[in-house]
């Protein structure tokens, strides 16, 4: 395959993502404030005063309420992004921005991500076994999640075997497009890292920071929500 073609889906996802930025910037503050008003919660708390302070409030019901409400930002935000995308390429994809079927939305959603709830707030201080449990999760809601993603763009009701029916396979350069992902999730965990125990400005650099990459990541994950998505096959 050309190298061209094996990298056009990350070019697609790359102008998709400049766009949002430019033209949606809601999206991006949502995500951006969601992510630091968690960090304030957590460096009032002192929880990056050392690694075993963070792991032992991690769960805290102090830090509880400012975690659900950044989840909430960031499912709202990459949601969005995902509709805006659908909306903005109704020429060269139609039938992706139809009413949403709440319905439908909602309940395997909230399935979903109760579940990564239990995990990101649990005391974990392995950040390997935290991401191996948030995969093991994100796998098995896959079912779930292409309910949620055909209520999101407004697909026709249908029965659940019809849902996970076969589908249009994304094309193989598509992986590229998950590969930021990847890396930024990584640096997002070792941003924490860093914080542990450093100096106050330092901690809040690293938190501003943070809270600008967790954006960049909802909305990268909104482009690709989009773009990875296929209606199934009639």
């Amino acid at each position: 395959m050309p190298a061209a073609r094996l990298l056009e889906p990350l070019q697609q996802a790359w102008a998709d993502w400049i766009a949002l930025i430019r033209y949606a910037p809601l999206v991006f503050a949502l995500a951006f404030l969601g992510e630091f008003a968690q960090h304030v919660a957590e460096v009032s708390m002192g929880m990056f005063a050392s690694r075993e302070a963070f792991v032992a409030m991690q769960g805290s019901g102090m830090r509880m309420p400012f975690g659900l409400a950044k989840i909430a930002t960031l499912v709202v935000a990459l949601s969005w992004a995902a509709r805006w995308l659908a909306k903005r390429h109704r020429d060269e994809r139609p039938g992706l921005d139809g009413p949403i079927d709440w319905g439908r939305l909602v309940p395997p959603t909230v399935i979903t991500i109760s579940a990564l709830i239990v995990v990101v707030f649990a005391p974990i201080g392995s950040r390997e076994t935290r991401l191996i449990l948030l995969a093991v999760i994100l796998l098995l809601g896959l079912p779930w999640s292409r309910m949620s993603t055909d209520a999101l763009f407004g697909r026709p009701r249908q029965s659940y075997r019809a849902a996970m029916g076969k589908r249009p396979l994304p094309p193989v350069g598509a992986v590229l497009t998950i590969l930021p992902l990847a890396a930024a999730m990584y640096l997002h965990m070792r941003n924490h890292e860093w914080a542990f125990g450093a100096e106050t400005a330092i901690v809040w650099a690293l938190m501003v920071w943070d809270s600008i990459l967790v954006a960049g990541l909802t909305c990268w994950m909104g482009v690709l929500m989009y773009r990875l998505y296929n209606p199934p096959v009639a």
